[in-house]
């Protein structure tokens, strides 16, 4: 209901694979063979939260049987041998609150129906017709089985693949052993925390997991929290008129869709306009003018987001349904992507064309920094990307799934790239006449033995126990599956048992440094995901007096949001110590959060006072240094406790899906003759 802000507890409560209808339908009081009545509401069987819904068009029915050895269900929709095209038998399958259960519409609760059994034996001459089933999802077909008469079996055509409706054309095949397992986690926001709170107490910057998703976070930032105004007992408004971006906005911890929301505008509120957006971009969007009336917002019902933002103050939002995404599906055998350069008149910017080939089915996108190339390509497509450009992204949310691939192309190699692995083209920049790049293996790890190298690397600090409330732990250290991995944990199970959380130590950290400081004038680069914890993750180097910090990036900076997708760069000099410390502080809008993939960052110490910045293999700033940058560096991965960005949860620091800091490699270039 829409007074209060209740979750739809429907957390991830898997359906028993191979689940039988007749374990599904309670219909006790079928005896051979009886007609489903259309709009019957099943729960036994499903998970906690879903409904099933049998209907029918016009004059089609379901039919349950347990007579002839057989019980099941079987679809009535047709004539004889015959495929009606405009209708169907229908299983449409929804949310709702088990506190509360209705028959009502209600949001679409997505599932996976990864197999079923049919029997099409005859039961009559000529009196079948083929098996036609669809899946549907948002109203948009996803898969189809089609089985010819006198055939037994089980058919797998729908698995893994999220439907919220099965379609059944002709009739009288019968099906039993129907797979239903939740293809999201979905619920309506609660706002727990805030219980018994005074009307319009605004709602502080943090992280809120209450009523959300197994797994899901949220920030939240420009809200007012109603609990018994006129309008609705428990609801959120927007408390902000600020004069650029978004008044107030939700981020997400991980994609999600919204398949429906309540809105209301009273008299004198601001012009209501609701967006959903992924990264920099702007999926789905809503505006009304109407005021003083509830309203339901579904327009995000099918794409994956990260942030929901809102324009106009006052606006009230309610009973927000919040989907988890499923991932993006494997890309196989394709798309190949070819990426050559672009001839251009001698001191113009190259740029890149991009070609590719994709199988019939996939749908892909192409962007870049400068242009995107609107719409989807299956089979062979191509577009001319443009000038100045050093990097595409394909990018597979198209299908309202969440995932998307980087290929970087500086230099320009002519290669081919199999999406499905992720393979990054990675030029280095242009050396001074008369040098060339070679390796420098000592600061070089692929990171693919068993273990740390312990003869390039220690697993803490040399000289440092970390920043308060964070300290380095050695055993938050460790290598697997080809990555450095640097995990964060809470020492405590309440924030309440730490007197001071900004200075007091409750975090445990990670940090791993080069053996010695060995880092001169080169180029190096690391690939690296950082951790959905509000705490810097930081590749960075460092020889008294001087610093170098490619990245201090924080993942999930509760306090500073607007941070979520920013390369925070920065060198410092300090030869008079900290309280004399001087630096340049740099950041860049990275496309995406690096939160989410992994991003390549890299640095080019050109000599004693010039540092350039990289993203992706391409140049993101230029920085001249407060003073000589001349004495060799100690090489740094690590996490610290940026408190001006937000102190993490305790919850946060436990869930190793979020906790840790993952680098692929790391490459060390210098400069030699040629």
């Amino acid at each position: 209901m829409r007074a209060r802000w209740r979750f739809l507890i429907v957390a991830l409560i898997l359906a028993m694979p191979g689940l039988a209808w007749a374990g599904l339908i309670d219909f006790t009081w079928a005896t051979g063979q009886q007609q489903v009545p259309n709009n019957t509401v099943i729960t036994n069987g499903l998970p906690v939260g879903a409904q099933a819904v049998f209907t029918g068009t016009t004059g089609a029915y379901w039919y349950y049987t347990n007579s002839g050895g057989m019980e099941g269900i079987y679809p009535d929709a047709g004539t004889q041998n015959n495929i009606v095209s405009n209708s169907y038998c229908r299983v449409l399958f929804q949310s709702y609150d088990p506190g509360n259960p209705t028959s009502a519409s209600q949001p679409s609760y997505p599932v996976t129906v990864d197999s079923f059994y049919y029997n099409h034996g005859t039961s009559g001459p000529g009196e079948q017709s083929d098996l036609q089933l669809e899946g549907w999802l948002g109203g948009v077909l996803q898969w189809h089985a089609q089985v010819s008469a006198n055939q037994i079996g089980t058919n797998i055509a729908g698995a893994g693949i999220p439907v919220d409706e099965i379609r059944a054309y002709g009739r009288w095949y019968f099906l039993d052993n129907i797979a239903v397992n939740p293809a999201l986690t979905t619920g309506d926001i609660t706002f727990a925390e805030f219980a018994g709170a005074a009307v319009n107490t605004p709602l502080p910057s943090g992280e809120y997991d209450g009523g959300l998703p197994a797994g899901l976070a949220a920030m939240w930032n420009g809200w007012l929290f109603d609990t018994n105004g006129a309008n609705s007992p428990m609801s959120i408004f927007v408390n902000t008129n600020l004069p650029n971006g978004y008044d107030a906005s939700i981020i997400f911890s991980q994609p999600v869709m919204i398949p429906s929301l309540q809105v209301y505008r009273p008299s004198g509120s601001g012009a209501l306009y609701i967006v959903g957006r992924r990264n920099s971009q702007r999926l789905w969007s809503y505006t009304s003018t109407l005021y003083n009336t509830w309203l339901t917002v579904t327009n995000g019902g099918g794409q994956a987001i990260g942030q929901l933002a809102v324009e106009g103050q006052w606006n009230h939002l309610d009973d927000i349904v919040v989907s988890v995404a499923p991932p993006a599906n494997v890309v196989t055998n394709a798309p190949w992507l070819s990426i050559q350069p672009v001839a251009v008149a001698p001191g113009q910017t190259p740029g890149m064309q991009v070609s590719w080939y994709a199988r019939t089915g996939q749908v892909f996108q192409v962007e870049s920094a400068t242009q995107l190339s609107r719409g989807s390509w299956t089979n062979m497509g191509a577009a001319v990307v443009g000038t100045g450009v050093t990097n595409v992204m394909v990018d597979t949310n198209l299908n309202g799934k969440a995932g998307f691939y980087w290929v970087n192309a500086t230099g320009f190699p002519p290669d081919e790239v199999d999406c499905e692995t992720e393979r990054a083209i990675n030029g280095l920049p242009t050396p001074p006449a008369g040098l060339k790049w070679a390796v420098f293996t000592n600061l070089t790890d692929e990171f693919n033995g068993p273990t740390l190298d312990m003869t390039k690397w220690t697993n803490t600090h040399p000289y440092w126990t970390g920043r308060a409330p964070s300290q380095f732990f050695t055993t938050n250290v460790s290598v697997a599956n080809g990555k450095l991995i640097l995990r964060q944990h809470s020492l405590v199970t309440n924030l309440s048992q730490v007197a001071n959380p900004n200075s007091n130590i409750w975090i445990g950290s990670a940090c791993v440094a080069s053996k010695v400081p060995l880092a001169t004038n080169g180029f190096y680069e690391a690939k690296i995901k950082v951790s959905k914890v509000c705490m810097a993750n930081s590749f960075w180097f460092q020889g008294s007096p001087t610093e170098i910090d490619v990245i201090e990036n924080c993942g999930w900076p509760i306090d500073t949001p607007s941070d979520l997708q920013q390369m925070l760069m920065n060198t410092h000099y300090y030869p008079n110590g900290w309280n004399y410390d001087t630096n340049t502080p740099t950041q860049w809008t990275m496309p995406t959060r690096d939160c989410d993939e992994y991003h390549i960052y890299g640095v080019w110490w050109k000599d004693a006072n010039n540092v350039w910045m990289y993203h992706n293999g391409q140049r993101v700033a230029t920085i001249t240094t407060r003073g000589p940058f001349t004495i060799p560096q100690y090489m740094f991965f690590d996490q610290e406790a940026f408190t001006w960005a937000g102190l993490p949860t305790v919850e946060s620091l436990q869930d190793n899906t979020r906790n840790a800091m993952y680098v692929d490699w790391v490459h060390a270039w210098r400069l030699v003759p040629e």
